[in-house]
């Protein structure tokens, strides 16, 4: 009898852990599966822009040289970029772009309150961001870090920002 009531608890002990991990590969498989889905998404959005409702938006027609930065799709789809503009806040000579933010309503909507008003066009893939006035004629390019809250102008405009050198990073 022993016997029977130990081959009945191992064999709810399988049973349990065989549901256990059906139940956590099913719901890792729902997350891949939303993961997926918001990529694809961001990806979207990234390709295609909505300036005309940022622009409705602000009330007044939107810098060139933003115009220009969503437009050049194989920039706003690289990653990993070394751009040869110093950055004061991280005392380098470069600064790091992870990727860009999409160019609509939704990015400004979820812009962090620190960045008071102005829009997040690039994130350094540790939290920080690159912004600019979208009021500006040729916006300077201000560099907000997360962990101190200080924003600093890089002391270029978007458009030199832009045009500037620019690598892949070797460790990409």
């Amino acid at each position: 009898m022993d016997d029977v009531v130990a081959l009945a608890l191992v064999a709810a002990v399988v049973i349990a852990t065989a549901g256990m991990c059906w139940l956590a590969w099913r719901s890792g498989r729902r997350a891949r599966t939303n993961i997926l889905a918001a990529s694809e998404r961001f990806m979207q959005r990234l390709t295609s822009p909505d300036l005309d409702a940022l622009e409705r938006h602000v009330g007044h027609a939107l810098p060139a040289s933003f115009r220009a930065l969503y437009n050049d799709h194989k920039l706003i789809m690289s990653d990993d970029l070394l751009v040869g503009i110093a950055n004061p806040i991280e005392d380098d000579s470069e600064c790091f772009v992870a990727w860009f933010y999409p160019g609509d309503m939704e990015n400004l909507d979820r812009a962090s309150p620190e960045s008071d008003g102005l829009f997040p066009f690039a994130n350094n893939g540790s939290g920080d961001q690159f912004l600019v006035a979208l009021s500006q004629v040729d916006p300077e390019v201000i560099y907000h870090s997360h962990q101190s809250g200080e924003r600093r102008g890089l002391g270029v405009t978007l458009s030199a920002f832009l045009a500037a050198p620019r690598r892949t990073a070797p460790d990409a």
